[in-house]
């Protein structure tokens, strides 16, 4: 597994994530571009995910690391205080990478 391919995978986690927990605390802000972001971070975290099998067994840590860096990214440009948000990622694998997925 190569250092750069790690990179990406969080990278787009952390933006799929980000706009997760934006699409669910800030319902009444709720976009196309949102929408749209979402869908495109979920084919490049999938794609990179299917591209680069070795990063399976670490997916675990790369979600508690991504949705950490998330959380920072949504407090911030939701301008809520990150005790708002769930300490851990409240989503699943299937459930991030789940077209119809968004959450309530």
């Amino acid at each position: 597994m190569g250092r750069s391919e790690k990179r990406a995978l969080e990278s787009s986690l952390t933006v799929l994530l980000m706009h997760l927990l934006k699409w669910k605390y800030q319902p009444q802000r709720r976009s196309r571009s949102w929408q749209l972001t979402i869908k495109t971070q979920r084919i490049n975290f999938s794609k990179t995910l299917r591209e680069n099998p070795g990063l399976n067994p670490k997916f675990a840590q790369c979600l508690v690391d991504a949705y950490q860096i998330a959380v920072l990214k949504a407090a911030q440009e939701t301008d809520y205080d990150t005790s708002i948000f769930p300490v851990e990622c409240p989503w699943n694998l299937v459930q991030i990478t789940d077209d119809s997925f968004y959450p309530d």
